[in-house]
């Protein structure tokens, strides 16, 4: 009797703390349950209808290809967004984020432009939970209605959100949550219809596609008129979707037939309708002479051996027009597609003289960029780590150059040329060419955040008159230029360690930019030219120029180099560069550590200027006395 009550109350024990672990419900348990439901829906899969109504513009390998790498330009989603609108889109839903600004080099404004295409189709663009975001103020497009007692503070809420830009979310016809899984669990498996923001309610991106798609103003939550307080239902239109209390959707997946998938560029293609309507004209004048003919002369005259020809001519000159299309589209971007940005390509691919060989003489500017003590990295890393370095630090420099619209020409083991206004023309070259230095001394700071072993370069940048085109033979050429404005930018490159800073610039290309945070360098000798060039700092972009602190610096800064052009060097003023500049850029603090060895990189303004240099500070200057005299002329 003994034993059988011991039992028993061991499994009494035994159920009720299975029963008190299933209502704790830790976090072992929750992960062994989905995922035995995961394994369910592997095994059998939601069937759907086939003719669900839903398309997915895929940006495939095909696409990239023929298109250009993603990104694309906003003057592509702009045109991709017409298309699918001409071809009757019910809905269409942007599956991609657009909260920031697509830069301009002139023209149009490409975030105008698609804007523009936004509000002429049934639009969506969505918004993505983020924690360290601020929180939404876009409004909700969609209007609300509720059943039963306060049902939306079931609601999962919102918080930051990656918004997109206020004109284009103003154009959009519907705006939608695109974040799946709230709990950050690496498999989604709810879907939370809605989210809760301060001035009401956002959809997710598919529930608010389909109220677009349906033409609808107004969701319907419903809900639970027991304790008032829990989502039993979402209405959109003549669709009721019962939810979990909180609003979401438990997800079966299903296996997508390949017919949901469209390539992008299958959207972008148009038929050539010039040919088309010609082809329908010569058809149409053909029956009407063949009816007229019959009618009145009473001849008999075959209408239908002119419409066999003419729609035989169509089909081979569309077939051919296509080849021969594609066929230049695939030589561009095997030649351009890695080395400039796509926006770029479409203005080669539209004028193809751009590629002949030979050349011609433009405004360029020329950048050249290279890695500083590049033997001694070599010596201490293995040949496979040095490839590795080398990638991770050229993926992130030509990234920068070609989101600014440069051309790369070429990579040099260690070294990166790229240029300005060539193939296509770029009314501000020297601009973009100034950010894209700023942003490769960015994007480097960010590689070596957290390193041991820090990576450094040095940049030229020269504006000037070169020689471009494509250079060599027939059979094998590159794009590329030359000129004395190709060699400045190489020697400044190198002259950036005698002055002891990474951008160095000409005085053609900071003419260019007066927008730029620039500061005179010196005129310094380059190896194997004749003569000192004078040069520039680049500091910062138009934000860093307006701010006091850099008006305070060049301010300082030309009172120094002044003195210096007059054979003084004022230690005083020395400092005080020095403790303004570590606060605005600290590389700068290295440049005016190296002045006093640099001298005669200030030669005097006058031609009789006497040589030497004074070093004092001011309370020197007052009492009349020279600390030291140094010739270096």
């Amino acid at each position: 009797m003994g034993r059988r009550l011991a039992a028993l109350t061991l499994g009494l024990l035994v159920i009720l703390g299975l029963v008190a672990l299933r209502l704790v419900d830790p976090y072992p348990v929750q992960v062994a349950r989905e995922t035995s439901f995961d394994v369910f829906q592997q095994l059998k899969p939601r069937t759907a209808p086939p003719d669900l109504p839903v398309r997915i513009i895929d940006i495939d390998e095909i696409s990239m290809a023929e298109i250009g790498q993603w990104p694309w330009p906003r003057e592509t989603l702009a045109r991709l967004s017409e298309r699918l609108t001409e071809l009757g889109a019910a809905a269409i839903a942007f599956d991609i984020l657009f909260s920031e600004a697509e830069r301009s080099s002139g023209g149009p404004n490409p975030d105008e432009v698609f804007a523009t295409s936004l509000k002429s189709g049934p639009t969506i663009l969505g918004l993505a939970q983020n924690g360290s975001a601020l929180p939404v103020t876009t409004p909700a497009k969609a209007g609300l209605a509720t059943t039963g007692s306060d049902p939306l503070a079931a609601v999962p809420d919102l918080g930051g959100a990656a918004q997109p830009l206020p004109i284009l979310a103003a154009a959009a016809s519907g705006l939608g949550v695109a974040s799946l899984d709230r709990q950050g669990a690496g498999v989604a498996r709810r879907l939370p219809l809605l989210w809760r923001i301060d001035s009401g309610v956002i959809p997710t991106l598919s529930v608010e596609a389909l109220r677009v798609a349906m033409g609808v103003p107004t969701l319907v939550v419903m809900g639970d008129n027991v304790d008032g307080r829990t989502v039993e239902a979402v209405r959109v239109g003549d669709f009721s979707i019962p939810t979990g209390p909180t609003g979401d959707l438990r997800l079966y997946y299903r296996e997508l037939p390949p017919e949901t998938y469209i390539p992008a560029t299958d959207v972008l293609v148009s038929g050539p309708l010039v040919g088309l309507g010609v082809s329908l004209a010569v058809a149409a004048a053909s029956v009407a002479f063949s009816w007229w003919s019959f009618s009145s002369p009473g001849l008999l005259i075959d209408p239908s051996y002119p419409l066999f020809a003419a729609l035989v001519s169509y089909a081979t000159m569309a077939f051919l027009r296509f080849t021969v299309t594609d066929f230049d589209r695939r030589r561009i971007r095997r030649a351009f597609g890695y080395y400039v940005e796509p926006s770029v390509l479409t203005q080669i691919e539209a004028d193809q003289s751009l590629l002949r060989l030979g050349g011609n003489v433009r405004e360029l500017t020329v950048m050249f960029s290279d890695v500083r003590n590049f033997s001694a990295l070599a010596e201490r890393t293995t040949p496979e780590q040095l490839v590795n370095i080398l990638n991770g630090l050229f993926a992130a420099l030509g990234g920068a150059i070609i989101r600014h619209r440069g051309t790369i020409d070429k990579f040099m083991g260690d070294s990166v040329m790229a240029f300005w206004n060539a193939p296509a023309e770029e009314r501000e070259h020297a601009l973009l060419a100034g950010r894209a230095a700023l942003a490769m001394r960015a994007a480097l700071r960010d590689l070596n955040r957290g390193s041991d072993d820090p990576i450094h370069i040095g940049i030229g940048i020269a504006t000037g008159p070169a020689l471009v085109g494509n250079m060599g033979f027939e059979k094998r050429f590159d794009y590329s230029c030359v000129g004395d404005t190709v060699n400045v930018a190489s020697r400044i490159e190198g002259a950036c360690k005698s002055v002891g800073y990474s951008i160095l610039a000409t005085s053609g290309m900071a003419a260019e930019t007066p927008g730029l945070a620039l500061l005179d360098a010196g005129q310094v000798e380059l190896k194997g030219m004749s003569g000192r060039e004078p040069v520039k700092l680049l500091v910062g972009d138009e934000t860093l120029k307006s701010s006091p602190a850099f008006e305070e610096l060049a301010t300082l800064h030309a009172e120094l180099v002044s003195a210096l052009t007059r054979g003084v060097l004022d230690t005083n003023l020395l400092k005080r560069c020095e403790a303004l500049a570590e606060k605005i850029e600290p590389e700068l603090v290295q440049f005016y550590a190296a002045l006093p060895t640099r001298l005669a990189d200030f030669p005097p303004d006058e031609p009789d200027m006497p040589s030497g240099v004074r070093l004092r500070n001011e309370a020197d200057a007052s009492r009349g006395d020279v600390t030291a005299h140094q010739n270096f002329r």
